[in-house]
C-alpha cells in the first residue's frame, strides 16, 4: 500500500514551486488587467441623439436638446435624427436605433439607422425625418397607442445594451413647431 501511494504521488504532476506560483499570480493579473480593459470600455460606451439638417452626404448635427433651440429658415433642407454612438472600441457595434416606451406595453425599437459616419470609437447613424414619422404612424396604428417616450439605444458585441436618456414623445423632431402633448393625443385618437 505504501509503494502505491509514493507512485501515486510521484505521478501527481509537476512540483510546485515558488517559481511556479510567480509565474501562475503574473497569468492571473495579466488575465485581470485584460478582462478590465474589455469592460471598461463597456462602461465608457455613451449614446446619444443627435439632430440636424443636411443631405445624404452631410448633414450639421448637434445634440438633440440643441437643436431645439436653433431657428432654420424654413425647409432649407432635410432633417434627420442622428445616433451617435462613442468609445465603443474594441467591441464591435451589432445594432442601434430608437426605443419607443409605453407604460402598459413592452418597448418597441425601430432599428439600423443609415449609418452617416465611422471611426474606430465612434458611429453616427442617421434617420431621415419622413422615415421616422412613417415608423411612429405604423406604430401608433398597430398599437392604438402613442408611446410616451423614447431613447436611442446601441447593442454591442458583448450582447451588452447601452442607451441614452429617455425623452418625452413630444421632443421627437417628426412634429410641426408648436404642437403640444394634447394636440399628440388628438391626433392619436383621430387614428383609432
Amino acid at each position: 500500500m505504501e509503494a502505491w501511494k509514493e507512485k501515486q504521488i510521484a505521478e501527481a504532476g509537476t512540483p510546485v514551486t515558488d517559481e511556479l506560483v510567480i509565474a501562475l499570480r503574473q497569468q492571473i493579473t495579466d488575465l485581470a488587467t485584460t478582462l478590465d480593459a474589455l469592460t471598461s470600455h463597456r462602461r465608457d460606451t455613451s449614446v446619444r441623439l443627435l439632430c440636424g439638417r443636411g443631405n445624404r452626404s452631410e448633414a450639421v448635427m448637434l445634440p438633440l436638446a440643441e437643436y431645439q433651440k436653433v431657428k432654420f429658415e424654413e425647409a432649407v433642407s432635410i432633417t434627420y435624427l442622428g445616433i451617435e454612438v462613442r468609445d465603443h472600441a474594441p467591441l464591435h457595434l451589432r445594432a442601434a436605433g430608437l426605443e419607443f416606451g409605453f407604460d402598459d406595453l413592452p418597448s418597441a425599437v425601430f432599428l439600423e439607422p443609415e449609418l452617416m459616419h465611422r471611426t474606430e470609437d465612434q458611429e453616427i447613424r442617421l434617420i431621415h425625418q419622413n422615415m421616422l414619422r412613417s415608423a411612429v404612424l405604423r406604430l401608433c396604428r398597430s398599437t392604438h397607442r402613442l408611446p410616451q417616450r423614447f431613447r436611442a439605444f446601441a447593442s454591442l458585441s458583448d450582447d451588452s445594451q447601452v442607451s441614452s436618456d429617455w425623452m418625452q414623445m413630444i421632443e421627437l423632431p417628426i412634429w410641426r413647431e408648436g404642437i403640444t402633448t394634447d394636440d399628440l393625443h388628438r391626433w392619436m385618437r383621430g387614428l383609432e
